[in-house]
């Protein structure tokens, strides 16, 4: 049986070169104070009135195989869903996309469900420049050389990692239109990892790339996916900090924490870990808090039972997904994919 990439014949005027490299090429692309500092960044946020520590604390190398176990638990329903909607929808999705594209991917993960999308684009002859957006430079470089060897020999995609966050990922777009060829972007946001922002933060960041996109010269869109299930007792036990892989993954803040700090007081004995679902926002919240009084200086204290946010998982429907994209400088929801459930949904924004 044929690949996408045997099937598919090169445009005449094909933008992408036929140099192939024996690995992706990744752009060390960080600036942003929060990844070159985290040290200073945990210290600042406890030291707030609602204290706060940054997400970015799970998503090392380690903490990206923490999550892969997780997300192939049998309580992780997302990425079941997930998977039903590629496989179901996927050449919909493709079609949807411009033929000749950037695509860059907002938080890699193992980049399974981007083969499908790539694949899918290869088949209907499309051309894509895709770009792989990542904080750790070990974790994108393996995720990033199976999807390079998959499509080494595909002549309408080509391949590359951005190491760094989102701040610098628009900052990137903004002063790099030469290596975006003035295509079309469209940035794809997968895994439920939008709502891991408040929805505030979200549009936010929407308009920022989308202003960005205009300092290049480029149009803009989103394709992004979004859990709405709204069972209470699922999502309890889909993300419990108590037990089992989901454990592993919500603790590993602490473990960050313990050797950037160079402190034994971030020990996992020391502290709980908990989860609480809001109902207002359709949102499950993640915080630590010590079991004593924990001294990190001598005009820091943490104290017995204060709460410390670190981490957000929005179970967004599509009213609050419209909502944000119009939020975020006047996108629209032009076209919706579900499960057979209809609890879990890919969203493409256009401008």
């Amino acid at each position: 049986m044929a690949t996408a990439c045997e099937v598919v014949q090169p445009s005449p005027g094909l933008f992408l070169d036929t140099r192939r490299r024996e690995e992706p090429f990744l752009w060390d692309i960080s600036n942003s104070p929060e990844l070159l500092d985290l040290r200073t960044c945990i210290l600042s946020g406890l030291s707030q009135t609602a204290k706060a520590i940054p997400s970015l604390l799970l998503w090392d190398e380690q903490g990206l195989r923490n999550f892969n176990e997780w997300a192939d638990s049998p309580h992780y329903y997302l990425k079941s869903k997930e998977m039903e909607i590629f496989e179901t929808w996927r050449d919909q999705m493709a079609n949807a996309l411009p033929h000749r594209s950037a695509l860059v991917e907002l938080g890699c993960g193992n980049l399974h469900k981007t083969s499908i999308i790539l694949s899918a684009l290869a088949r209907q002859g499309k051309q894509v420049w895709y770009y792989a957006l990542d904080v750790s430079k070990s974790a994108l470089r393996q995720s990033l050389q199976f999807l390079h060897e998959e499509f080494m020999y595909c002549p309408n995609v080509r391949i590359a990692g951005l190491i760094g966050t989102y701040d610098d990922c628009v900052d990137w777009v903004a002063h790099n239109t030469s290596t975006l060829h003035g295509l079309p972007a469209t940035f794809l946001w997968v895994g439920n990892s939008m709502p891991n922002l408040s929805k505030t933060e979200a549009s936010d960041l929407m308009n920022n790339f989308r202003r960005a996109c205009g300092v290049a010269g480029i149009s803009c869109r989103f394709l992004v996916s979004a859990d709405a299930c709204a069972d209470e007792s699922r999502l309890l036990k889909a993300y419990d900090p108590e037990a089992g892989t989901s454990r592993t993954f919500l603790r590993h803040g602490l473990h960050r924490a313990k050797t950037l700090l160079g402190t034994d007081s971030f020990e996992e004995e020391v502290w709980n870990c908990t989860v609480e679902y809001d109902r207002k926002e359709n949102e499950i919240l993640a915080f630590y808090s010590p079991r004593v009084d924990v001294i990190l200086a001598v005009d820091l204290t943490v104290h017995k039972g204060d709460k410390i946010f670190f981490f957000r998982s929005g179970k967004w429907n599509e009213s609050q997904m419209e909502t944000i994209a119009h939020q975020a400088g006047g996108f629209q929801v032009s076209h919706v994919w579900r499960d057979s459930n209809e609890e879990y949904g890919f969203y493409l924004l256009s401008s």
